[in-house]
């Protein structure tokens, strides 16, 4: 049996919006029924449009947003509906990398105060926290004279350094990386996803990482699994996924995929349409109203996401009875 690190069941996740004393609130669906599992060791890579509810599943496992319903479990523990005392000792356990190195960073704060805040929130003492810090950041490829710098000092990929160091802190056994590359330079990016990489095979980590790009899910990931409109319509191995996607949401995400080669160009396709509105989302397959290969049966009932074999999964009815 593999060892399960994550495992969510049914997840949905509300916002509510307006509402008063004349009017009923409004729900946006971010996350509307979502199940998957991260095992240990394994990097899983969630990735769709902006919108998609990515993010949402990823802050819900980290616990900074309360799911409206479903089930998640982190290392044996339902979350959820932990207590304040057990929800304090599982929280080094769960770090997150942010998106934007520039707004994630304390101003205010130096590199060594920075790195070593989650230890200190955890109560962590009988440790000399300098030395910790300096040996961090060497980890993530810098050097102890940086560590009575500023934010503001460093560069945005070098920022994003601090902050890997900052979640590795606590010796986390899951890692939630949020979009982490997608505010900085392209050159920069492949740096980072680089670290990322080897950090992963140095410590064993375990990782959710988020992404709006396929083809930096197709570097990263062991596999993928593909949302649109707060539901899962692929999920599979890597391999199987971006070598022979099944839903059509997925072939046009490759698709957007830039050839680097100027005799091997993609046949371009734009999905027509934009995508739907969370707080009425459409009936049916909610990418229905953008699909090519679009059936009758596709406008009234929901696909399941069922197993096409014993690690491939697809929700669309092209491939249901």
């Amino acid at each position: 049996m593999e060892n399960k690190v994550v495992e969510v069941e049914d997840l949905k996740v509300y916002y509510e919006r307006g509402g008063g004393l004349l009017s009923k609130p409004m729900y946006i669906k971010a996350v509307d029924g979502v199940s998957f599992s991260i095992s240990r060791g394994e990097v899983l890579g969630l990735v769709g449009e902006s919108g998609s509810g990515k993010t949402s599943v990823g802050k819900a496992i980290a616990g900074i947003v309360r799911p409206t319903s479903g089930k998640i479990s982190v290392l044996g523990r339902d979350i959820i509906n932990l207590s304040r005392g057990e929800a304090r000792r599982l929280r080094p356990k769960i770090q997150m990398i942010f998106q934007n190195p520039f707004s994630s960073l304390d101003p205010r704060m130096r590199v060594r105060d920075i790195i070593v805040e989650p230890l200190k929130i955890a109560g962590i003492k009988d440790i000399d926290f300098r030395v910790k810090a300096a040996e961090l950041l060497e980890m993530v490829g810098l050097s102890e004279e940086h560590l009575d710098r500023f934010p503001h000092q460093f560069s945005g990929g070098q920022r994003q350094r601090i902050a890997i160091a900052r979640a590795l802190s606590t010796n986390p056994e899951l890692i939630i990386a949020d979009e982490p590359t997608s505010a900085l330079d392209v050159s920069i990016q492949a740096q980072i996803l680089n670290l990322l990489k080897e950090l992963r095979d140095k410590l064993d980590l375990t990782m959710l990482f988020i992404s709006h790009d396929i083809g930096v899910i197709r570097y990263i990931a062991d596999r993928v699994a593909v949302m649109y409109a707060g539901k899962i319509v692929e999920l599979g191995n890597k391999r199987d996924v971006i070598d022979e996607p099944l839903h059509p949401y997925t072939e046009s995400l490759l698709e957007a995929v830039p050839v680097p080669h100027p005799s091997k160009r993609r046949k371009e396709t734009i999905i027509p349409g934009e995508p739907p509105d969370p707080i009425n989302p459409p009936s049916g397959c909610r990418f229905h109203p953008r699909c090519p290969h679009a059936l009758d049966i596709c406008r009234t009932v929901e696909p399941k996401l069922i197993y096409m074999d014993n690690s491939r999964m697809v929700a669309c009815h092209l491939y249901q009875d």
